[in-house]
């Protein structure tokens, strides 16, 4: 003997629906074939029971019911049947309190619940379509602060947990017009250009504490990862290298060492002020995150050689392992959760530069702005000097983003902070167009004014289109 149930499925409007539960008091025996189950389910639902009392409820235009499918479990039942209630146009019950969904939703189980052959569950349509009592949800984790690893990120990913002893980091395809036009007029670059990248690590371990991390991309110099087509300005070259190659161990939680050749750290600051994004050296670091000891959510500490500027190959670098010309100690902390900030010092060839960051989220202020940046540095030894960058960013919409600021770095700065923003004063404005997942367009202008020395990229223009492969694997299900 069992007591079959009916499961009632109630669409409000179109497309938004609750899930009404109905167990049957009616006994029938086993075995029972499955016609006969839903010839019952049927029968409550298209005859004397469900479908009339919802035909009857005010507010209610029509009903359909589908027998042996369940809504709840989506799967197909003999003692199952599925209801689809359409409610009235909402024009109809506007401002009329007891035709709201919530009112018919209290008629509909208060007299189901006075049916003595059966138990009825009402479940209202969530809020969110797709998010709801009676179904799942998906989620995504997003790093405001910019401070988490790609590792960090990427464990949290359910897909990536397959991969035992790869973890794909990055890998895209781009290409890039250039323009630069120098302060005295004339035409530096004119060309199309490619590039490919690659960030990926080995992990001995389950969990990536211990790891060869890894970066291989194009170009030829500390600053540029940018390739000629031969379409234009240069000749064509494919300078594909290992750029950054080290191993990181995080014995226990919080603690972080690398030893090899990898990126230089730059807490809230960016490459305007600091270090070119594809910036390489070779050396020894330390990483602490644990705030609750240290008060700073990170402590670093990085001891090597940054130099050899032109040698993009990573074996041809290690040489230098044993070298040293560069030190820095970085601290940073988030305030909140809209202020975060770092401050490090820094001594390349002898030479010692301050440097700050902060960068606030706007978006609880309004929806002109979502985010700030403010970044600072002083050079306190000869030639001293100091510069500075304000930036704003904004998402328009879920496929366009925009930026833009000004920036100041002195006429002594050098060339190894971005080589969009070089030395001295200048404004400048981004924008990215989301076409797809994994495809971009994104636009990049500057121009430098009121400098009395002669600046390389007195006026720059890019127009970079980008694939993305790692998104392209994932959304496809192969990575």
């Amino acid at each position: 003997m069992d007591t079959p149930a009916v499961v009632l499925s109630t669409l409000v409007g179109a497309l938004v629906g609750w899930f009404v539960i109905v167990r049957l008091a009616e006994t029938i025996p086993e075995p029972s074939p499955l016609d006969t189950r839903a010839r019952v389910a049927v029968a409550l639902v298209n005859g004397l029971l469900w479908m009339a009392i919802a035909n009857k409820t005010e507010g209610v235009q029509d009903t359909f019911a589908i027998a042996g499918y369940s809504g709840l479990t989506g799967v197909n039942s003999s003692n199952a049947g599925t209801m689809f209630v359409v409610l009235k146009p909402f024009e109809e019950r506007k401002g009329k309190a007891n035709l709201n969904a919530n009112a018919i939703t209290g008629r509909l189980m208060g007299q189901f619940v006075g049916i003595q052959e059966g138990l009825a569950l009402v479940f209202p349509p969530p809020p969110v379509r797709g998010v709801g009592t009676a179904g799942g949800f998906k989620m995504q984790v997003e790093d405001r602060t910019g401070r988490a690893s790609p590792q960090e990120l990427q464990a949290t990913s359910p897909t990536t947990r397959r991969h035992r002893w790869l973890d794909l980091q990055a890998a895209q395809v781009e290409t890039r017009y250039r323009f630069i036009e120098t302060s005295a007029g004339v035409t530096a670059t004119n060309q199309w250009q490619h590039r490919q990248s690659l960030k990926a690590a080995f992990k001995f371990d389950e969990k990536g504490n211990y790891t060869i991390q890894s970066f291989m991309s194009t170009g030829n110099s500390f600053t540029g990862t940018w390739d000629p087509t031969g379409v234009g300005t240069g000749d064509p070259t494919w300078d594909f290298r290992v750029r950054r190659l080290y191993a990181q161990a995080i014995p226990r939680n919080g603690l972080g060492l690398a030893v090899g050749s990898f990126d230089v750290t730059r807490g809230e600051t960016t490459e305007i002020t600091n270090f070119d994004n594809d910036a390489f050296m070779q050396g020894y670091r330390i990483s602490l995150k644990r705030p609750h000891e240290l008060y700073l959510d990170e402590v670093s500490v990085t001891a090597g050689y940054l130099g050899d500027l032109a040698t993009t190959n990573v074996f041809k670098r290690f040489k230098w392992m044993n070298d040293h010309n560069y030190t820095q100690v970085l601290g940073a902390k988030k305030l909140s959760k809209s202020v975060a900030l770092s401050a490090d010092w820094s001594e390349l060839n002898g030479d010692s530069t301050l440097r700050e960051g902060v960068r606030l989220d706007t978006k609880q202020f309004g929806n002109v702005i979502d985010a700030v940046r403010f970044e600072l540095y002083q050079r306190v030894d000869s030639p001293t000097g100091n510069g500075a960058a304000f930036a704003v960013e904004r998402v328009v919409s879920k496929s366009v983003s925009v930026n833009g600021g000004l920036a100041s770095n002195d006429k002594d700065n050098g060339a190894l902070n971005g080589d969009r923003y070089a030395r001295g004063k200048r404004y400048f404005a981004g924008t990215t167009v989301t076409f797809l997942p994994e495809l971009t367009l994104s636009a990049f202008y500057t121009h430098a004014f009121n400098n009395d020395f002669a600046v390389g990229n007195n006026q720059r223009f890019e127009l970079i289109l980008t694939y993305n492969v790692l998104k392209a694997l994932q959304r496809h299900g192969a990575w």
